[in-house]
């Protein structure tokens, strides 16, 4: 499996965790990302309605069935572009503004996303929903499954964190 979809197709990639990591804590690592996935599930209250951006010229979001998508979904960031057709959703800042994501995530790869594209998020879309959060993120996190599925648990844990500590 080159990219996995949604968390329960990927979830069939844990055997294989012995070949990505010491084999000896392959089951270690399984019960650590469940125990992570299921603590997220439990805290998912609030929930925030939220885009992820992944590409500029054209904008494009993260859309359904994507294994980011899936994934942010477990924390509570629920994708205002997930019931668009297609993996990922072609768009436009006046779009996504009338999306209205409380948080709008601009990870730093496959496009690398940088402090002037966050300025220039937020003065398109806080004009039409005021407090929206905009967030740079590693986006490693969101698109290489397996061996980085381990940290990205505890990445997104305290990106979530962040938002709850200042929700309004």
């Amino acid at each position: 499996m080159n990219s996995p979809r949604p968390r329960d197709e990927s979830s069939r990639w844990y055997p294989a965790l012995p070949i990505l990591a010491v084999p000896e804590h392959a089951g270690e690592l399984i019960e650590t990302c469940e125990f992570l996935l299921d603590g997220a599930r439990q805290k998912s209250d609030p929930y925030f309605h939220t885009a992820c951006l992944i590409w500029r010229d054209p904008w494009m979001a993260v859309g359904h069935d994507t294994y980011a998508g899936d994934l942010l979904g477990q924390f509570g960031l629920i994708n205002v572009f997930g019931e668009d057709d297609g993996r990922y959703a072609e768009t436009s800042l006046e779009t996504l503004a009338e999306r209205e994501p409380e948080v709008v995530l601009l990870p730093n790869e496959p496009f690398e996303f940088e402090e002037q594209h966050k300025d220039e998020v937020q003065s398109a879309i806080l004009k039409s929903v005021p407090g929206c959060r905009v967030v740079l993120l590693e986006g490693s996190f969101l698109t290489w499954w397996g061996a980085r599925t381990l940290p990205a648990l505890s990445y997104l844990s305290e990106i979530r964190r962040g938002l709850c500590d200042r929700n309004p």
